[in-house]
């Protein structure tokens, strides 16, 4: 118990090196019986491998995990979530599934099954599977709600159903406006309220919410990270817009905020290549590049 609560510690503070080594330390200690201990620091290893950014890593631990102790169904649903990263969707569809086997009533497995259905163009199935996440979401978790709605709304775009898809994106700003009318300073609703509302074509109230975003965020990491977003997205509904200049102004105060964002760079590149600076969009749009990002 103290190797994994002190490498759980380290974890924290992003020792992750050590950190491992603790937790593997205190999963060699535990006795073969005690089923329950060695799952726990498993997962909690896992979470530590997620802070460090090693995925397949992870993805080992899970395998064991899972085969073990199949009926471990937060291990399965992290397996799900990992495989999805790495583009396997039809192995994380199987996890999922699992995972549904294991408790029917599992929105968050419906609504990761939800996606990868849609990455492999399985559009009916993953419809089916949007609306059991949302039944089985409750009113009370209103921004998960508010996403699966955004999300039902894509998915429906990309199957050439438009006018269902608007519905779905109404309900996601409609959702979201109940839990501003509680807490008007929430800066992540307003983000995804820009974020519904451009695709709805609304770009000017778009413009409006992400300004409510970086009024309200906070100056911590988290809230950095939602006010460069926000200006990505103003960005966006500005050059769609023609308002060119604009638009620059916020793709750059987005690089200010969280320079690894590689759709501001992109952004930047386009807006300086229609205000005819072609080297600084050829330098942009290379940077955008290198962080993985084309449109």
């Amino acid at each position: 118990m103290a190797w994994g609560r002190k490498g759980e510690f380290l974890g924290l503070t992003g020792k992750y090196n050590e950190s491992l080594q603790d937790l593997e330390r205190a999963i060699e200690l535990i006795p073969a019986e005690n089923a329950e201990d060695i799952q726990a620091w498993s997962l909690a290893k896992v979470s530590v491998l997620h802070a460090a950014g090693q995925i397949k890593e992870a993805l080992i631990v899970l395998d064991n995990v899972t085969t073990r102790y199949p009926q471990n169904k937060r291990a399965w649903s992290l397996k799900g979530n990992d495989l999805a990263k790495q583009g396997m969707h039809n192995e994380s569809l199987t996890a999922y599934d699992v995972v549904l086997k294991l408790d029917p009533q599992d929105a968050d497995a419906w609504n990761g099954k939800a996606r990868q259905l849609a990455e492999v163009k399985r559009y009916n199935e993953s419809l089916q599977a949007y609306e059991e996440a949302i039944r089985l979401t409750p009113s009370k978790d209103a921004k998960d709600l508010a996403a699966l709605w955004r999300d039902k709304g894509d998915l429906l775009n990309n199957a050439g159903r438009e006018d269902e898809a608007r519905s779905a994106f109404q309900m996601a700003i409609d959702t979201l406006d109940k839990i501003l009318q509680d807490n008007s300073k929430d800066a992540a609703v307003w983000l995804e309220k820009g974020n519904a509302l451009q695709k709805l074509g609304e770009y000017n109230a778009a413009v409006d919410s992400y300004n409510g975003t970086i009024k309200h965020a906070a100056s911590s990491i988290p809230g950095r990270i939602s006010s460069a977003k926000a200006w990505i997205g103003m960005g966006d509904a500005l050059s769609l817009q023609g308002r060119n200049r604009e638009a620059l102004e916020a793709y750059e105060k987005a690089i200010e905020l969280h320079p690894n964002y590689g759709e501001a760079w992109l952004g930047r590149g386009e807006m300086q290549k229609a205000e005819g600076d072609a080297y600084n969009a050829s330098l942009s749009i290379f940077v955008a590049g290198k962080l993985g990002y084309t449109r």
